[in-house]
């Protein structure tokens, strides 16, 4: 008997029904995405004020880890974040944008993702754990130093977002929502 070798995010209709589920928990947070995203798409500029928002967003859940990321980020300065912010967009490849991005104290590769996915949903998707271990299984220790497991994972989920024709940000909400939700012992259904 032959062991049916799909994976779940290989069913189109299984990564929408997972990135909808994502959307109706997550609504609150979902209204940081979208101002500061559509204003980083407008002015094509990151403030300080933006950044310490996308920080709050992501670490909404890791309150000591907030603090440490604000901690960092609280003494850059205004133009230090928007030169940053430049470089990254002017770049020519993923490496060289993330590069940039980790140059800023207090940026590692999930907040570098989190500015990239929040300028760019279509291309670019949050670097979690939860949607990693959905994907790749246990994590590496270097998961979220350098950029190497970034751009590992932007393969990855770009590759199934390509494959249905949705963006990277929809693909990488349903990986994580249904790794939380299987993490938390829920039913499927």
């Amino acid at each position: 008997m032959a062991v049916d070798m799909v994976r779940w995010w290989e069913k189109r209709e299984e990564v929408i029904r997972w990135s909808r589920r994502h959307d109706g928990e997550q609504s609150l947070s979902d209204q940081v995405e979208n101002d500061v995203g559509s204003r980083l798409r407008k002015m094509r500029r990151l403030s300080k004020v933006d950044l310490v928002r996308m920080v709050s967003w992501k670490f909404e859940s890791l309150p000591g880890r907030k603090s440490l990321v604000l901690g960092y980020v609280d003494p850059v300065g205004e133009h230090e974040i928007s030169e940053a912010f430049r470089r990254a967009l002017d770049a020519d490849s993923d490496k060289t944008k993330i590069s940039e991005l980790l140059g800023l104290p207090g940026i590692g590769p999930a907040m570098a993702s989190v500015i990239l996915t929040f300028y760019d949903p279509a291309d670019y998707a949050v670097l979690d754990i939860h949607a990693w271990r959905e994907l790749f299984g246990k994590e590496p220790q270097s998961l979220f130093q350098g950029p190497k497991c970034l751009l590992k994972f932007l393969r990855k989920v770009r590759l199934i977002a390509r494959m249905h024709g949705l963006d990277a940000r929809t693909v990488e909400k349903a990986l994580f929502q249904r790794n939380v939700t299987y993490r938390r012992g829920m039913r499927h259904t």
